[in-house]
């Protein structure tokens, strides 16, 4: 953001709009108020650029998907159960699987339930006498 408007003074200094934006969003969100949003807040973002918004708006590819998947490390399953070195080992057969499957949900602005769900395990820390520390203990 090049320059912000704050309260009738239109400000290029990046401290400023800094401390304008904080205030804006703390206000809003910490005491709960009906803000009335200006209809020009808009017009004062930055803008993509056309051949930047083509890239993002085009269909994911076998090799970006493919590039994405080795980037990451082999760790435990996800909720699928399915680990990564599994994707990986199999990717002739799966990649064209997900890879469809991603796109479809792209194309129909859909993503399904297991998208939408993450699982939290809690593993328990140990202090340097190897026992459990309690709740509360810290």
């Amino acid at each position: 953001m090049s320059k912000l408007n704050i309260n009738g003074a239109v400000t290029t200094n990046e401290g400023e709009i800094r401390k304008g934006v904080t205030e804006f969003y703390t206000e809003l969100y910490n005491n709960g108020n009906n803000i009335e949003i200006d209809n020009d807040f808009l017009t004062e973002m930055f803008t993509v650029q056309q051949h930047f918004q083509d890239n993002i708006h085009a269909p994911i590819t076998l090799d970006e998907m493919w590039n994405t998947i080795t980037s990451i490390r082999a760790t435990t399953p996800g909720p699928d159960d399915i680990s990564n070195l599994y994707i990986k080992k199999l990717w002739n057969i799966l990649g064209p699987i997900i890879l469809d499957a991603w796109n479809y949900s792209i194309a129909t602005n859909n993503l399904p339930p297991s998208h939408k769900t993450s699982l939290l395990r809690l593993i328990p820390k140990r202090d340097k006498d190897t026992t459990l520390i309690k709740t509360g203990d810290r």
